[in-house]
């Protein structure tokens, strides 16, 4: 028996979510076990050789996220700092770290600090002994930084009798102080006042995009004051020499800065730093002093003003070394320091659209992943049943979202049902879709034409949204109504349900007029394709329902999130309308294939007690997760159903099955798919014959033609969605321009009317002046 592999107390334990890859267990092994490698979005992260761990607990020993330490001045001075006026304008702010890292050089100390690479991309942690090697490590970098083994060399430096300051981040700094295990006299650390950091991910984006056009980027600055106007105030801004010369791009206007400075490329983790507090890691602490000039305005004279603060005994001795070097070094309240800048005492804040953003970076240049991530805009506004209690219907809906998202690569929003107060929110539908999509807010009827601004695309998805008994109670919502004209509008195997329409005589004029206004349509039915032509002009194709164009696989990984499971060979029965005999078949099977049987039945029927008990069993699971209705198909030995998807799922698992006739779900879809793959031999009316029961129970269904069919028609169906979704927007045709325009004056003189009868009634609103002509002709009216 092959024993279980236990989990080894290593830092594998720590919550990637919470890991700051600070690299102190990387620096602490000395099994060289440990390698630090950046994760999906670009983030460092310990990487375990289970092979060479050899148990020592030495890396969690490390960890400061496992064992944070707070140890120095919870009340530090504080101090607003200037350096000479040539340093401050080529620093971030004021030029503190220069001062404070100069002062070490000139004692013969060595400094480390954060490098940006030749590459423009790859910040790492980096030691100068030489003034002229400073300006390598001054100012911000706003991407993670590997510090590499920084730790252990420090340490070697230190026991040799060298002076060394280190500055970085204060997870950086934390994870150097639980590295070293001890006070070091000789040693300085400076912690930078944090607002999170970017993915060199991002920052490689950025360099590619500006490569391609400038050319060769060189000398890339963080943050510049050379604009003509604000200086340090309008500092926020990347700048660097390319081949078409010197390039700034100001805050708002760069795609790298923009995410990082609204806190959408940091890393997750950042914000529940648990560094970003009093008191702080390092001897000193230092940042920009924003709002300085609140407090005294000569101290803000636009070259920047750097915050100090002061943690320790150690810093406090040390910073008074080097005032000969400031211009001005004035105490000030701390509460004017954490007032502009509370990352002094709080994590910053981490957009909750920062995990999307990272799945989206690939997908689009980085302009249009910034916009989508920070605006939450979309490719495709999905419209469909997902949220529906039917498990056909949510499955069908799942795998036009999974075909559009995976094979197509689309961003998706689906979009939540039109008046939502009436709809649940917490059944197996609405977990399900937590599990796999985006979802739109709650919105009224009247609210839904803003989605028009975050979906670039709309379509609207399969199942009976063309089935007026099923939608007459939100309009002409699955008509997409609401959606702009210069907007694509796309429907994929949407249906009617049945061979011929029910919209009243004085609607279909309208409905006419808004299927005239998609762009690609397709229909589930062949039967629908005639409608489409006979009754309203369309011309339209007939393509797979969308479960069929999902890879089986997708099924499979859901089904097996199900801890439902049957251990002995049984026969699922998917009934969505019990009937005497449905009953009758069911049992037939049951005594022919003398095997057990699981019962499902209609899972949005608000009469599941009375359904169930015309089943007859004392064991029907009158609801189940979605998970668990997959599986339960995936690992039946038989099938038997009234269900269109019922039927399917069983196709699509290659089950023997028996499907029912369903009149009052529309026979059409059934008779489509089961015509197409030459199976109308499983297909049976409620007044079957016994021996036709008797024959398909012991025949095996040959699938090797059906999945040939298929194989192909998925093709097909995959092909004309290809289209659809380049299709370019055709220009309005004349026909359509000036009925629009007329539409519109129609809803004008709507409009206007209803305020008029509210001012009959004495309702008129506020700041609305009607003529004397006008009142004389209401008067007239009254």
């Amino acid at each position: 028996m092959r024993r279980k592999k236990c989990m080894k107390d290593n830092v594998n334990q720590v919550d990637k979510g919470i890991c700051t890859g600070c690299g102190a267990c990387f620096n602490k092994c000395k099994f060289d076990a440990i390698n630090m490698w950046p994760d999906e979005n670009g983030f460092l992260h310990p990487q375990i050789d289970d092979e060479k761990c050899v148990d020592c607990k030495m890396c969690l020993m490390s960890c400061p996220i496992t064992n944070p330490v707070y140890k120095n001045n919870k009340e530090p001075k504080c101090y607003a700092l200037w350096s000479d006026n040539e340093t401050r304008k080529k620093s971030s702010s004021g030029g503190a770290f220069t001062v404070l890292a100069e002062a070490i050089l000139d004692k013969g100390g060595i400094v480390c600090g954060a490098a940006l690479k030749e590459d423009n991309v790859t910040v790492m942690h980096k030691f100068i002994e030489d003034k002229n090697e400073l300006s390598l490590l001054q100012g911000s970098k706003y991407v993670q930084s590997d510090t590499l083994d920084t730790y252990v060399e420090t340490e070697k430096l230190l026991k040799a009798g060298r002076m060394v300051l280190y500055s970085g981040c204060p997870c950086q700094i934390a994870g150097l102080n639980r590295f070293l295990g001890r006070e070091y006299e000789r040693l300085i650390t400076i912690d930078l006042i944090c607002h999170g950091v970017s993915s060199p991910r991002v920052l490689q984006k950025y360099i590619a995009e500006k490569e391609k056009k400038y050319g060769k980027i060189r000398n890339l600055r963080f943050r510049t004051k050379e604009l003509e106007e604000g200086g340090w105030h309008r500092s926020h801004a990347m700048a660097f020499d390319s081949e078409k010369g010197r390039v700034v791009e100001e805050r708002g206007k760069c795609d790298f800065l923009t995410p990082f400075l609204k806190s959408l490329s940091i890393r997750g983790g950042c914000g529940s730093c648990k560094f970003a507090k009093l008191p702080r890691q390092g001897d000193i602490t230092i940042g920009d002093f924003w709002g300085i000039s609140k407090y005294r305005a000569d101290l803000d004279d636009d070259y920047g003003t750097s915050v100090v603060l002061v943690n320790t005994e150690k810093g406090n001795i040390y910073l008074q070394m080097t005032k000969i070097k400031c211009l001005c070094l004035e105490e000030v309240p701390l509460e004017w320091a954490v007032g502009e800048n509370r990352n002094i005492i709080e994590s910053p804040w981490v957009s909750g659209r920062w995990s999307r953003f990272y799945k989206i970076l690939d997908k689009y240049p980085l302009a249009k992943a910034v916009d989508y991530g920070i605006n939450r805009r979309f490719d495709i506004g999905f419209v469909g049943w997902w949220y529906g209690a039917n498990y056909g219907s949510v499955l069908t809906n799942f795998a036009l979202h999974e075909v559009l998202t995976r094979v197509f690569d689309k961003t998706v929003l689906m979009i939540s049902w039109p008046g939502t107060d009436s709809f649940k929110t917490d059944d197996k539908s609405m977990r399900f879709a937590k599990k796999h999509y985006e979802i739109s807010m709650k919105r009224s009827i009247e609210e839904y034409g803003s989605l028009n601004y975050f979906c670039e695309k709309f379509v609207l998805g399969s199942d009976q949204l063309w089935n007026w008994y099923s939608i007459k109670e939100v309009g002409n919502h699955f008509l997409l109504d609401f959606v702009n004209n210069e907007k694509i509008k796309i429907a994929y195997g949407t249906s009617f349900g049945h061979s011929r329409t029910f919209f009243p005589e004085d609607e279909r004029l309208r409905v006419a007029e808004l299927l005239q206004e998609f762009d690609s349509v397709s229909v589930r039915e062949q039967e629908a394709v005639d409608i489409l032509y006979r009754d309203f002009g369309i011309l339209s194709s007939w393509v797979l329902d969308p479960v069929f164009l999902c890879e089986k696989t997708i099924y499979d990984a859901v089904a097996e999130k199900s801890a439902y499971k049957v251990e002995e060979p049984y026969i699922f029965v998917y009934i969505l309308n019990p009937t005497e005999e449905k009953k009758k078949a069911i049992y037939q099977v049951k005594s022919l294939l003398n095997k057990r049987m699981v019962i499902v039945i209609d899972g949005q029927a608000e009469n599941k007690d009375e359904l169930a008990k015309v089943m007859g069993e004392e064991d029907v699971l009158k609801e189940v997760e979605i998970e668990t209705w997959l599986r339960l198909i995936m690992d039946a030995d038989f099938v038997i159903t009234d269900s269109y998807h019922g039927t399917c799922f069983s196709i699509i698992n290659n089950r023997n099955f028996i499907s029912i006739k369903n009149r009052k779900r529309g026979n059409s879809r059934f008779i489509s798919l089961i015509q197409m793959l030459e199976l109308q031999d499983r297909l049976i009316d409620e007044n079957f014959e016994e021996d036709q029961i008797k024959d398909l129970c012991g025949s095996v269904v040959s699938y090797e033609y059906c999945m040939k069919v298929l194989k192909e028609e998925r093709q097909k169906s995959l092909n004309w969605l290809a289209q659809a979704l380049e299709r370019p927007k055709q220009p309005m045709s004349y026909h359509k321009l000036v009925h629009n325009l007329l539409r519109k004056q129609d809803e004008k003189i709507c409009e206007l009317e209803k305020k008029i009868d509210r001012y009959l009634q004495g309702q008129c609103p506020s700041g609305i002046v009607i003529s004397e002509e006008a009142t004389v002709k209401i008067e007239e009216q009254k």
